[in-house]
């Protein structure tokens, strides 16, 4: 039976059937891995977040659950669904959807119930896990429901010790730049936990997810 620990962070794939957070995950600086075990996304897992945005703080508990194949530009890419709720916001849902081509992953639409995020065409999460590798994105993207024409500059910028619920983990730190809007998105992974942290900031507003618990099942 799965079981949670409070204030946990995604860790790793290693243990049978369940691991249990709230540990130190292995250092980043260790053997160089794939960029798919930064953003492991297993069906059955579960992850809450607190969402912030201004003065309100909510927190929601997303699940994996299922997922389909959808064609895009004639290539069967495989989707991965998440489904959230908050019991603070009279059990409201969110829905989260990855696109996973090959070893990666994308990020096609996050919603937070206080923000909503979407790229068109998704948008390469972490293509490499070397600091300093840079990539660029073009498409449609929407914040809450306003889509506008957009063009973003990502990069591994740091590998970072990032303190969270109490407890320090070795991440990586991706930045995305996205213009005409001078929005500024960045998101810390940590090996074989995940997304610890999701920050975006748009001149005076910003809008916050860290992680505060999880159930963390093997792919």
């Amino acid at each position: 039976m799965p079981r949670a620990t409070p204030r946990c962070l995604w860790l790793g794939v290693i243990m049978p059937l369940l691991v249990a957070c709230g540990e130190r995950p292995p250092a980043v600086t260790e053997a160089p891995s794939l960029p798919a075990a930064y953003t492991p996304l297993a069906q059955g897992s579960r992850w809450t977040y607190r969402v912030t945005q201004g003065a309100t703080a909510i927190a929601i508990t997303y699940t994996r659950k299922g997922g389909d194949v959808r064609h895009r530009a004639g290539v069967a890419v495989r989707y991965l669904f998440l489904y959230g709720d908050s019991t603070e916001m009279g059990e409201m849902q969110a829905k989260s959807i990855y696109a996973s081509p090959g070893a990666g992953l994308e990020e096609f639409f996050v919603d937070g119930l206080l923000t909503s995020m979407q790229h068109d065409p998704p948008v390469p999460l972490m293509p490499s896990t070397m600091v300093g590798t840079s990539w660029e994105w073009s498409g449609k993207l929407a914040l809450n429901h306003n889509q506008v024409s957009s063009r973003s500059t990502l990069r591994v910028a740091a590998r970072e010790r990032l303190t969270v619920g109490g407890v320090a983990y070795d991440t990586l730190r991706v930045e995305e730049r996205v213009e005409p809007d001078s929005l500024r998105i960045t998101r810390w992974f940590a090996k074989g936990v995940g997304m610890l942290r999701l920050a975006v900031e748009a001149g005076e507003r910003s809008f916050r997810m860290e992680l505060t618990s999880c159930e963390i099942r093997e792919p």
